[in-house]
C-alpha cells in the first residue's frame, strides 16, 4: 500500500510573460493506492482565491502492468456552483492521446470567476454533456449537448494544435433558443448622463470580447443556426451567424436574424493594435414590418409600419467606448407608420421627428386627421459629429425640411425645420420650429428671430405660392416623390 499526504504550498503560473498570473494555493493533498485497488488523489485549495476541490481515481496496479499505454481515469472538480466529471481513457506517454466523456454544470457562468480568462455573464443553470477526443495533432468535439436555462444547443467542433496558433472550428446549431435564458447585463438605473456615455457603458458591458487580447493568441471559425428563437414577448425568429477571427481581426457576418416582419442583416469586424483598434460596423434592413412588436407590448393595429435603415460606420479609436467619437460613415432610416405617436422606436432621431410633425400638422391641419407619408433621416457621422444629408418629414398636409447638427461628446443638438404648405398656402403663417437642448432633453418651439421672416413671407405669399408652384411644381398629397426610395444606396 502506499499512501501520502501534503499540507499547504503555493505556486503561480503564468502562460506567457504578458498574461495574469494563476495563484494556486493548496490547502491539503493525498495520495492513496491501496493493494490490488485503485490509484486515488485527492486535491482541495483555491485557484485565484476560488475553492476547488478534485479528486481522481487512476487505475490499478494490475491494470496499468497489463495495459501500459492506457490509462482509466475518473476526475472530478468542484467549485462554487460548478461540477465536473471526466471519465475515459488516457493514452501513455500523456498527451499522446484522450478518449473521455466529458459532464460540467452549474447554477450561472458568472459563478467560476476567477476560473475563466473571461467575465462571464449570469447565465444559467447551465450543462455540457458529450464526448471529447485527443491526440497530439488536437481535439476532436463529436456531439456536445449544450444547455443554458430551457435552451438547448449541439456543438460540434475540431481544435488542430499542428500548426504555430492554435485552430479552432466550431459549429453550433439549435432547435429553440430562448433570450430569457441570455439576459443582458442590468442597466444602471440612473438616468443617462449623455449619449457618449451611454454608448461607452453598453460597449464596455457587451463588447469587451471583442478586443481581448485574450482572442490574439489563437485562430477559429464559428458557425450559428437557431431555428427558433424565442424573444421575451414570445415571438419567434430565426437566426444565422458567422465569425472569424485570425491573427487577432474577428469579423463577424453576415449575421441574419428573421422575424415575422421582415429580416436584418449586420456585418462588423474589429482589429486589436498597439494604438487602439481598427472597426467596422454596417446593417441593413430593408421596409421592416414593426407591428408584430408593437402588438407584444400592447400596441393595436394602428401601429403597424414599416421602417428601413442603412447603417455604414467605420474608423480607428483608441479603445472600445471611444468609437462614438471616431466613427465615420452614414446611419439612414425611413420610417412610414400608420400614426403619428412617438415612443415606438428607441431612436431619439425618429422620435424627434414625430414629435416635431406632431407640432406642424396641429398647426396646418388642427381639424383634420393628417396622414403621414413618411419619415426621412439621412445622417453622416465624422469624428462624432452628426450632421443632416437629408431630414425631412412628410404628411398629405405639409412636407417639413430640417437641418442642423448633434456633437455626441456634449449631446448638444440644435436644428431647425421649416414647413412648406400642400394644396393651397396662401395666407398662412409658415413660421420655423427650431430643436435644441440635448438628446435627452430636447426643448422645441419657435424663435422669435424668425417671425418676421415668416410674416413677410405671409403677406408676400400671394406672389410667393405661384413662384414656388411654377419652380417647384406641387408636392404629392402621398409624397410618392420623396417616400419611395429614400435611401442612399449601398458603398461599392
Amino acid at each position: 500500500a502506499v499512501a501520502a499526504r501534503l499540507s499547504g504550498g503555493e505556486i503561480a503560473v503564468r502562460a506567457a510573460p504578458e498574461e495574469e498570473r494563476v495563484e494556486i494555493k493548496l490547502r491539503g493533498a493525498s495520495l492513496e493506492l491501496p493493494p490490488g485497488g485503485h490509484l486515488g488523489v485527492h486535491l482541495d485549495g483555491t485557484v485565484n482565491d476560488t475553492p476547488v476541490q478534485f479528486a481522481l481515481q487512476g487505475a490499478t496496479l494490475e491494470q496499468w502492468l497489463r495495459e501500459p499505454d492506457r490509462l482509466p481515469v475518473s476526475l472530478s472538480a468542484r467549485a462554487p456552483g460548478t461540477n465536473l466529471k471526466i471519465d475515459g481513457t488516457l493514452g501513455l506517454p500523456l498527451g499522446s492521446a484522450a478518449d473521455l466523456h466529458l459532464r460540467a454544470s452549474g447554477g450561472q457562468l458568472a459563478s467560476l470567476g476567477s476560473l475563466s480568462p473571461l467575465e462571464l455573464p449570469a447565465w444559467g443553470p447551465w450543462s455540457i454533456d458529450g464526448p471529447v477526443r485527443a491526440t497530439r495533432a488536437g481535439i476532436d468535439l463529436p456531439a456536445l449537448e449544450v444547455r443554458v436555462g430551457d435552451s438547448r444547443l449541439h456543438a460540434e467542433g475540431q481544435l488542430d494544435l499542428r500548426g504555430e496558433r492554435p485552430q479552432l472550428e466550431l459549429r453550433l446549431s439549435s432547435p429553440r433558443l430562448a433570450l430569457d435564458d441570455f439576459p443582458l447585463p442590468p442597466r444602471d438605473p440612473r438616468p443617462p448622463r449623455s449619449a457618449i456615455g451611454t454608448a461607452r457603458d453598453v460597449t464596455r458591458r457587451t463588447g469587451e470580447l471583442l478586443v481581448s487580447r485574450w482572442l490574439r493568441g489563437f485562430d477559429a471559425k464559428l458557425e450559428v443556426q437557431a431555428s427558433e428563437v424565442i424573444g421575451t414577448d414570445g415571438l419567434v425568429a430565426e437566426a444565422k451567424l458567422r465569425a472569424r477571427l485570425q491573427q487577432g481581426r474577428l469579423d463577424v457576418g453576415p449575421a441574419i436574424l428573421t422575424l415575422p416582419g421582415g429580416s436584418l442583416r449586420v456585418s462588423m469586424s474589429s482589429e486589436l493594435k498597439d494604438s487602439g483598434l481598427d472597426f467596422a460596423l454596417a446593417a441593413d434592413v430593408e421596409r421592416f414590418d414593426y407591428g408584430f412588436i408593437a402588438a407584444g407590448q400592447g400596441g393595436g393595429d394602428e401601429w403597424h409600419g414599416l421602417v428601413s435603415m442603412r447603417l455604414q460606420l467605420h474608423g480607428s479609436a483608441p479603445s472600445l467606448d471611444e468609437i462614438p467619437l471616431h466613427a465615420r460613415g452614414q446611419v439612414d432610416l425611413a420610417v412610414w407608420p400608420n400614426d403619428l405617436r412617438t415612443g415606438q422606436f428607441d431612436l431619439w432621431s425618429v422620435n424627434l421627428l414625430l414629435a416635431v410633425t406632431n407640432v406642424f400638422t396641429n398647426l396646418f391641419m388642427p381639424q383634420t386627421p393628417s396622414r403621414l407619408n413618411c419619415v426621412v433621416g439621412r445622417f453622416n457621422f465624422n469624428d462624432g459629429v452628426i450632421t443632416e444629408d437629408q431630414l425631412l418629414i412628410d404628411t398629405n398636409a405639409v412636407r417639413i425640411r430640417g437641418a442642423g447638427k448633434v456633437d455626441l461628446a456634449t449631446d448638444a443638438l440644435d436644428f431647425v425645420f421649416r414647413p412648406r404648405a400642400k394644396g393651397f398656402a396662401m395666407f398662412r403663417l409658415q413660421q420655423p420650429l427650431r430643436v435644441t437642448g440635448t438628446i435627452w432633453d430636447q426643448r422645441i418651439g419657435t424663435d422669435p428671430r424668425d417671425t418676421p421672416e415668416a410674416v413677410l413671407r405671409l403677406i408676400a405669399s400671394p406672389v410667393l405660392w405661384p413662384l414656388e408652384r411654377l419652380t417647384l411644381g406641387p408636392l404629392p398629397r402621398d409624397g410618392t416623390d420623396v417616400c419611395t426610395d429614400p435611401l442612399r444606396g449601398s458603398s461599392p
